[in-house]
């Protein structure tokens, strides 16, 4: 029987996953709000990929956060991007 290890899948792809998920979620709330794309850009999506770094749970919870947000997303969206979380 083989393993199957989740801290073995190489970062790249990890990343290009959480890059999809976050892209997806940014057009679900574009759609969802009837908004079209133009309140974000791929800049916002890198910078949610690069915080994120390989924890799914990151990005979700940012996604989740802007989502349910009853504030106008950009504003929202800035403010994240100022309290960044580095290591």
């Amino acid at each position: 029987m083989s393993r199957f290890a989740l801290h073995d899948i190489p970062h790249f792809t990890v990343t290009l996953d959480i890059h999809k998920n976050v892209e997806a979620g940014f057009a679900q709330m574009s759609r969802k709000r009837d908004w079209g794309d133009g309140w974000y850009t791929e800049d916002d999506i890198d910078f949610v990929v690069i915080q994120a770094d390989v924890l799914f749970i990151y990005a979700s919870t940012f996604i989740k956060y802007l989502g349910d947000s009853k504030f106008r997303l950009e504003k929202c969206l800035q403010i994240l991007r100022q309290m960044k979380f580095t290591a």
